[in-house]
């Protein structure tokens, strides 16, 4: 590897990136064979103080949170305190009378059947309760699950918020507490905090969203809100640490990081893309072991090619997610792997309209329409994004070809559709109307 051109590239890659994007600052960091090799800040990471971003820059790292609840309960269970296959009733005081049979397995890969809704009614009770625990205990009931454990895969924030209190339950202490003492000390991160609030504020990247022309600052969830499921702030390079960490076994042991980064298989047959805290997928011919967040204007990207001994940290102080892309770029570039292309195959109003619609997704309505001969989807964000058609009932994201829209079409209408990036199933959504 030139580390010379590669340097080159990723600056490039940055610069262009904030001209074109809409991304205040970001940083990068790159490790080959765990020693780090490029790591650097790019454009604002406070556009008001004037504050250049940098290496140290500390940003939300969003649902990138995940991996650090599943070691810490992954801990537990190397010592006996818990078990994959322990119902989630266990430790659950108030939920003993719960039919389902969920287990703490099915929270850490996302098959609990947990209703989509509830990723927002945790916002909501973390945001309004002095006890936000309890609030969020207190949703625990048969009418939380719609689908049977084992059966779908469905990325669920209330279930590793779940995870946090069962964490909470087992050790005694805080999340926050523990996850410091138990896991980021474990790791030797310095520059890693549970909530905002404990982070220096010249240290801190400003969240941003792009309005028309201009950046809008966004105010951060709370600690209550997220908690176990999406709560760290933390810099590129404590990051990529953190990987060398897992994999060298400092912080949970080899057979149990295997575990965690191995799928499982639902109970229809099909192999899921999810470890226990990790999306498993691919670059090409590369395996992939990765996680990206979103949250209070910050997006976030750890990838890990383990073959390849590449790890890739991208933090970005803006909610459009943005940090995946710019991590596969950099992938591509180091490992050879040729950028998707993309069709645009003509489709007339009539066969546009077998997708077009209203789609239901945790709770929320999101319209698919036509306009100029093009289907648009309307984000939960409320941004507007056309769709290029590549056949077999699959579009394109216009401004993002790594994201692509399968619809499920059984008769003359589409049912549903899932909407998949660089492989990695992010949500499936059905129709209302």
């Amino acid at each position: 590897m030139d580390v010379g051109n590669l340097a080159a590239f990723i600056d490039a890659t940055a610069e262009t990136t904030i001209r074109t994007r809409p991304i205040a600052g970001l940083s990068i960091a790159v490790a080959s064979d765990g020693r780090l090799i490029h790591s650097r800040g790019y454009g604002s990471a406070d556009l008001e103080r004037q504050t250049r971003a940098s290496a140290g820059t500390v940003y939300g790292i969003g649902s990138v949170t995940k991996q650090f609840t599943a070691a810490a309960l992954m801990q537990l269970v190397e010592r006996g305190t818990a078990h994959l296959d322990d119902k989630l009733s266990k430790y659950l005081s108030g939920c003993r009378d719960l039919h389902t049979s969920v287990t703490l397995r099915h929270l850490l890969n996302h098959t609990a059947g947990i209703r989509g809704e509830a990723d927002l009614d945790m916002l909501v009770q973390g945001a309004s309760s002095a006890s936000p625990t309890a609030s969020i205990t207190r949703l625990v009931n048969d009418d939380l699950f719609d689908s049977p454990p084992g059966h779908v895969w469905r990325y669920s924030n209330f279930g590793y918020y779940l995870l946090g209190v069962l964490i909470e339950t087992l050790t005694g202490d805080t999340y926050a507490n523990h996850i410091r003492r138990s896991v980021l000390d474990c790791a030797g991160l310095t520059a890693t905090w549970c909530g905002f609030t404990e982070v220096a504020p010249q240290r801190l990247a400003k969240g941003y969203t792009k309005r028309g022309r201009h950046f809008a600052t966004v105010e951060s969830p709370s600690l209550e809100q997220t908690s176990s499921s999406g709560a760290l702030y933390s810099t590129v390079e404590d990051l990529v640490l953190w990987q060398t960490a897992l994999a060298q076994g400092r912080v949970i042991r080899p057979s149990t990081y295997q575990r965690m980064t191995t799928p499982d298989i639902l109970s229809t047959g099909e192999p899921l893309g999810y470890g226990y805290g990790f999306f498993l997928t691919s670059c090409g011919c590369y395996p992939e072991i990765s996680h990206d967040g979103t949250s209070g204007g910050y997006s976030s990207q750890l990838a890990h090619y383990p073959t390849a001994q590449l790890t890739v940290a991208v933090l970005t102080n803006s909610e459009a997610h943005e940090a995946e892309r710019i991590e596969k770029r950099i992938t591509r570039y180091v490992l050879g792997v040729p950028e998707p292309t993309t069709k645009d195959v003509p489709l007339s109003t009539n066969e546009l309209a077998a997708y077009a619609g209203t789609y239901l997704y945790k709770g929320l309505h999101i319209p698919v329409h036509i306009e100029s001969q093009r289907l648009m989807v309307q984000t939960p964000g409320g941004n507007v994004v056309g769709l290029t058609y590549q056949g077999d009932h699959t579009f394109r994201q216009e401004d993002d070809p790594a994201v692509s829209f399968e619809f499920a079409v059984y008769s003359q209408r589409a049912d549903g559709f899932v909407v998949v990036r660089e492989g990695k199933t992010l949500a499936t959504l059905r129709r209302l109307s």
